[in-house]
């Protein structure tokens, strides 16, 4: 089966206005971050994008959102008509970097790499690391909108 995964967070989704400003702390609410996820805009382009590739290809979203959000963010998709196959979410124990958590999470889910025929995904660490694996890539730069 030929499989593409897509990212969510600023590829369909934009997410530009949840991102963090500098923290003098260092900390930011991840829990608040990613319950906010629910406003975030669509970026229609890329759905419509998926939506054209969704039947030749299967497509699986491949996020670094925890497990224990998987609701909010099945709900987004439905909410946004992304047809989607399958969902792969980061552990919610998994405190790995983005590209090493993405990566783990991929090869714990298919027998293969070869079975990955592109990502698409706007952070360029994660696609350096799986352009290495020889998966080829798609690399997206959404338009930022400003949130009230």
């Amino acid at each position: 089966m030929k499989t593409v995964l897509v990212d969510i967070d600023h590829t369909l989704s934009d997410a530009y206005w949840r991102d963090p400003e500098d923290n003098p702390m260092g900390k930011t609410d991840w829990d608040q971050y990613h319950q906010s996820s629910v406003y975030d805009d669509p970026f229609e382009h890329m759905i419509d994008l998926i939506n054209l590739m969704h039947g030749p290809y299967h497509i699986v979203g491949l996020t670094t959102r925890p497990e224990k959000w998987r609701g909010i963010t099945i709900t987004w998709l439905v909410n946004h008509r992304v047809e989607m196959d399958d969902l792969l979410m980061r552990p919610n124990d998994c405190y790995l970097h983005i590209p090493e958590s993405k990566l783990a999470t991929v090869e714990r889910s298919f027998k293969s790499l070869s079975e990955i025929h592109l990502l698409i995904d706007d952070n360029e660490n994660v696609v350096k690391k799986f352009q290495e694996e020889g998966i080829p890539c798609l690399q997206v730069h959404g338009r930022r909108h400003a949130k009230p």
